[in-house]
């Protein structure tokens, strides 16, 4: 199983079980690492190559690993009308990773009700499967999208 799909499962088993505050918070952070992790794989996929095939090597883990949160939001943020299925993903992305700052940095008494973790931890599992329902040419836009700065004309 891939690492998103595992963190997925793993947010779920927690959320299931959440009977406290924290582990619906590590819920709904994993959920959130799960999109990004197959960002990072889509990513490194696209540029170097996957399959069995293609060995994994440093060229890979080099472009796996920088994929950066910050500019990933950023390049989500500006998404043309015209590209749905990324900008849905995108909008699903940026939720998540301010829901899981909540999660990861508001204070101790800070819980997300149980309705709102489920819900986010479903936006995640939706985000990859539309990344996983990618076009070809789809999946090569998002992935230049995520690696080349736009500029203004």
């Amino acid at each position: 199983m891939s690492m998103d799909r595992s963190l997925l499962v793993l947010a779920e088993s927690l959320n299931v079980e959440a009977k406290e505050a924290a582990p619906r918070r590590r819920a709904v952070s994993t959920a959130y690492y799960a999109v990004f992790h197959r960002l990072a794989r889509l990513r490194a996929d696209e540029f170097i190559g996957s399959g069995a095939a293609q060995p994994r090597g440093p060229e890979y883990e080099k472009v796996y690993r920088a994929l950066e949160h910050g500019g990933a939001k950023a390049k989500f943020l500006n998404v043309p009308r015209v590209i749905d299925a990324i900008r849905q993903i995108g909008n699903r992305f940026v939720l998540l990773q301010s829901k899981r700052r909540d999660a990861d940095y508001r204070s101790s008494d800070f819980a997300f009700v149980e309705a709102e973790s489920f819900n986010l931890i479903d936006a995640a599992r939706q985000a990859i499967d539309l990344i996983d329902q990618l076009s070809p040419q789809e999946r090569r836009a998002l992935a230049v999208r995520l690696v080349i700065r736009d500029r203004v004309s």
